[in-house]
């Protein structure tokens, strides 16, 4: 399967803030397939105004004992989110303070909060264990472990996901014409989760549709993408399309593609007298 180009799906600075409320949207930067976003948390408290990362707006809980943050997304019908990364700053104004990051129930990451603030990595931190994907509603739950009275604020936080449909879907290529002995590549972009794929041919266009093999002209027979290298001329007018089946879907056929093979022309014989 082709690797999936990793994103920020949501991301929420708070700056776009609307304290003090429990049940808290703001203007968060989201994928087209997330439907809705809310912010609330287990003790029913108003979030407050804070000063955040690099002095910008952060969230705040101002609470005693255990707590815990929950963003609650709305994925798009037809669709599924895998989440492979997550990032966010928090800071503990009094002592430090352990955290912990589940992922619709899943256990996915902890540590602890310092006074001074910092985010959890410089980089995206991958889940870990890796998560299945999901579909309809997902909550993110940031529980923050009690240490005595204290200000615990959240900023910038960001995900990092794929969101591709539920079902796999009969995409469609452009025709090829190429020159003799070149190689051409195909792409399924962003299939469904849990696919599995067998490419065909149909020989000059015509006849029955048979199941590709790895071999000396063809790799990826049975992944998202396949490659056709060093064609030969008696490639010309081949059809292709790939089978993409996944449980609890129904069986989708790519549309048919056609390459077009030009031959290389042929060096004339020269007679010198």
């Amino acid at each position: 399967m082709k690797a999936q180009a990793q994103q920020v799906v949501y991301f929420n600075d708070f700056e776009a803030n609307s304290f003090p409320t429990n049940g808290y949207t703001g203007s968060p930067t989201t994928h087209p397939y997330i439907s809705s976003s809310s912010w609330t948390n287990s003790s029913n408290t108003n979030f407050t105004d804070e000063v955040g990362y690099n002095n910008s707006v952060g969230m705040g809980l101002n609470l005693n004992g255990s707590f815990s943050y929950f963003l609650t997304l709305t994925i798009a019908p037809g669709y599924e989110i895998q989440i492979d990364a997550y990032n966010f700053w928090r800071e503990k104004n009094q002592a430090n303070a352990g955290w912990e990051m589940k992922i619709n129930g899943n256990s996915v990451d902890s540590g602890d909060t310092q006074p001074d603030g910092d985010f959890i990595s410089t980089t995206p931190k991958l889940a870990n264990p890796p998560l299945p994907p999901f579909s309809g509603t997902v909550t993110i739950e940031i529980k923050i472990n009690g240490n005595g009275n204290g200000l615990y604020i959240i900023d910038d936080f960001s995900l990092y996901a794929v969101i591709t449909p539920e079902c796999p879907e009969a995409v469609s290529f452009p025709d090829k014409t190429l020159c003799e002995g070149n190689a051409w590549t195909i792409a399924i972009e962003n299939p469904a989760v849990g696919s599995t794929f067998q490419w065909q041919v149909n020989v000059g266009g015509f006849g029955t549709w048979t199941n590709l093999s790895n071999d000396f002209n063809y790799s990826g027979v049975d992944t998202a993408i396949l490659q056709i290298q060093d064609i030969p001329t008696n490639f010309n007018n081949n059809l292709y399309r790939c089978v993409i089946t996944k449980t609890a879907c129904a069986t989708v056929e790519t549309i048919p593609v056609a390459l077009t093979v030009i031959p290389l022309p042929q060096t004339p014989n020269i007679n010198y007298n």
